[in-house]
């Protein structure tokens, strides 16, 4: 599995369909999260954000153990769901984040880290606001030492980003 870690805004979906042109036999699974807001918001915004935080970490788990998805490239990881439930404050999803997370075969796994380098564009969807963004890369980054994960961090624009993922896969 490859792993695509950062924060909403970081270009991490940019940088999937880039590499699906590139790749079109890469299995890409991008964040449940997009699904999530976007479906909340065109029932009115009914479901809280405890709920929708909920369902999005459900959604993951069923893709974060699959044997079937040992090649694919994913935009969210448990960790990714540990770090918004913790600035969120739901330390309940939290704590099953990060044992999910420690339960897995984590160590079999290519991370890569994308840190913030441009401003969020907004997409009507994703969280806005460069403070909560850098309060879940600050969580990631954390979590990222707390496992001492071997990650290679992408940097630049699409093309830079892309030509280092495909040297690392």
């Amino acid at each position: 599995m490859i792993a695509l870690i950062g924060s909403h805004g970081v270009g991490k979906t940019t940088l999937l369909e880039k590499l699906s042109l590139i790749t079109p036999e890469t299995p890409i699974k991008d964040g449940s999260s997009r699904i999530v807001r976007s479906f909340n918001k065109e029932i009115g915004g009914t479901l809280t954000p405890y709920e929708q935080q909920l369902l999005i970490n459900k959604i993951s788990d069923a893709n974060w153990n699959s044997d079937i998805l040992s090649n694919i490239c994913t935009t969210r990881t448990p960790l990714d769901h540990y770090a918004y439930s913790k600035a969120l404050g739901f330390e309940d999803l939290a704590k099953s984040r990060e044992e999910l997370f420690e339960n897995s075969n984590y160590n079999d796994i290519q991370f890569f880290y994308i840190p913030i380098e441009f401003e969020i564009e907004s997409d009507g969807i994703r969280y806005e606001g460069l403070e909560f963004q850098r309060k879940i890369d600050q969580i990631l980054v954390e979590r990222i030492e707390k496992y001492n994960l071997q990650v290679i961090e992408l940097r630049g624009n699409i093309e830079q980003r892309v030509e280092k993922l495909l040297k690392n896969i």
